[in-house]
Formats: C-alpha cells, structure tokens, sequence
C-alpha cells in the first residue's frame, strides 16, 4: 500500500487505515483481572450466604476476577482483616464500621463502598418468659453473637443506647449452622 502519493501527501488509503487502526485501539477496554479475598461471615449465615453470591455476580460480570469468600466470625473480624491486608473487601454491620474508623489509624481505616441491604438486630425471648420490653433484660444474661460478630456490637450499642450497661452479653461458641440445631 502507498502511504504517501505522489505530491508527498498522506494517501486516503493510509489515512483511512491509521484512522482504524486507531480507533479499535481506543475501543480495546483492558478486562479487570486477578484474585480478591472477600472476608465474609459464619458457616451458616447470611453474611456467607451473601458473600458466596456476591462473589458468583462478580465473577460472571468479570470472569478474569477470582472471587475468594473467606469465612470469618463476623463485621469485627472481617475489618481487622481488612486493616491487615489479608482480604481486599469485607462485609460489615455499619456500627462496626464506623466504631472502627473512629478508634484506628486514618491510613488503613475501612472505607464504605456499598449499602447492601438492610439489616435488623432482632431481640427476642421465649414465649414464656418474663421480659416484656428490653428494660426487663437489665440483670440478665443475653446471647448476643459470636465473638467477632456484628450483631455482639451493635447489641451492646443497643443495651448502652437503653441504659442497661448491666446486661451481661454471653458469648456463643460454634458456627451459626451447629447452634442452630441445638
């Protein structure tokens, strides 16, 4: 092909082809690749549950994504870490979140990307018991989550919230899906 004609001008074939040449070029989209660790939550749960779909969304939308769903004790868990460098993304109860940036270092302070969905801290108790309303917890033992685990934070934010900094939260050992069945 003859890239300049005669008078020393830029042939319109040349010109043309630079012009696709340039234009398929700019229209290439560099593919996001590699691997991430995505801190989520307890066998059992609804943090792992979501993680585990997340993580299927993610990599059909960018299949040169790997998506690994690490299992965790939860929201205080899944930010340490975050800070640590040993995960790229976490899911978090944003109490823990935001009791986390206020106490850490700014540098490796968690950032919110995305309000997922809403969530609720349920109280409840036995159709026979004695307690009405959550003053009547004052004094009493209360499950309140796994060590590491949002619901353990925000319930004591809760408790503190109602005055009953007497509430004694019992930590509970396993994963969700073994205490579920006893």
């Amino acid at each position: 092909m003859m890239i300049r004609n005669r008078s020393g001008e830029l042939s319109r074939r040349a010109f043309i082809a630079a012009t696709a040449v340039l234009v398929a070029a700019c229209s290439i989209r560099s593919e996001p690749s590699g691997r991430l660790r995505l801190a989520a939550g307890q066998r059992g749960g609804l943090y792992l549950a979501f993680a585990e779909i997340l993580a299927d969304r993610i990599q059909a939308r960018y299949p040169s994504i790997t998506v690994d769903v690490v299992s965790t004790e939860g929201s205080v868990d899944n930010i340490a870490l975050l800070r640590t460098g040993e995960v790229d993304m976490g899911l978090s109860l944003a109490d823990v979140a935001e009791r986390d940036r206020a106490s850490g270092p700014e540098a490796t302070a968690p950032v919110a990307v995305a309000r997922v969905y809403e969530n609720y801290l349920q109280v409840i108790v036995r159709d026979s018991s004695a307690v009405q309303r959550l003053s009547d917890l004052r004094g009493k033992q209360v499950s309140g989550g796994a060590a590491g685990s949002g619901s353990s934070v925000t319930g004591q934010v809760l408790f503190d919230a109602a005055g009953l900094m007497g509430v004694d939260q019992r930590v509970l050992d396993g994963d969700l899906g073994s205490r579920a069945g006893g």
